[in-house]
């Protein structure tokens, strides 16, 4: 999975010292190994996709021109996605949407580095009108996963879209979560990456978040806080 550095923190491959900095890929592979949790997803579709899935790339193909739209939610390039709902397992699994199609063309998604999902496995979804706040976890797997259920509701989110102008490095962000304890993820909207920027817990109300460098006026992040 990529990850777009905006800190000066110096990062290390592999941790020695408790007091070591890792890089958020390591993190996700042990959380992944030890305690199947993974990334979240910004949506999970239960509904059958129509399409031609190549196994040999991993690439899903869309039937017929149009917008990609999963449980109410427009998708953009670069959304992470969960498809549980195919009638054959092979395809069910995470996906990156390469082109979220038009009315001209249809919607492509290809398997994310962390695709293979297997029964234990739990992925938070972040939006949809169904799954919105739900944990999901892999109950089944038959020639890919094949059964899932719903195991939790999600604690408090927040989330919102930082747009870069060249000039700005710090960005106060007013979640009204009302408590200090939160937990912030920060995504490259463009290409799904995972960012490591600065985190400033200023008060019950609201965090800053901090770039090495100013966003580019063509560069938008996600912010998601839980609590």
């Amino acid at each position: 999975m990529a990850i777009e550095l905006q800190t000066n923190m110096t990062l290390l491959a592999t941790p020695s010292n408790p007091k070591h900095v890792v890089n958020i890929r390591w993190v996700e592979k042990y959380l992944s190994d030890t305690m199947k949790i993974n990334p979240p997803v910004r949506v999970s579709g239960t509904e059958v996709l129509s399409g031609d899935y190549a196994e040999e790339t991993g690439t899903f193909t869309l039937d017929g021109d149009g917008r990609l739209i999963i449980d109410g939610v427009e998708l953009n390039e670069g959304d992470r996605i969960l498809l549980t709902g195919q009638e054959d397992p092979m395809p069910n699994g995470i996906y990156i949407v390469v082109d979220p199609g038009d009315s001209d063309k249809p919607a492509v998604l290809t398997l994310a580095d962390d695709y293979e999902v297997t029964p234990g496995t739990r992925i938070y979804v972040e939006e949809g009108d169904s799954n919105a706040g739900n944990t999901i976890m892999v109950t089944g797997s038959e020639g890919g996963p094949d059964s899932f259920d719903v195991v939790s509701s999600a604690p408090a989110k927040y989330y919102i879209t930082l747009a870069g102008d060249g000039v700005t490095e710090v960005f106060p962000v007013e979640h009204m979560l009302g408590t200090k304890d939160v937990k912030v993820s920060v995504l490259n909207e463009i290409t799904g990456a995972f960012v490591w920027t600065d985190v400033v817990v200023v008060d019950e109300q609201s965090i800053n978040v901090s770039f090495a460098l100013p966003p580019a006026v063509d560069k938008r992040y996600r912010v998601i806080i839980f609590a």
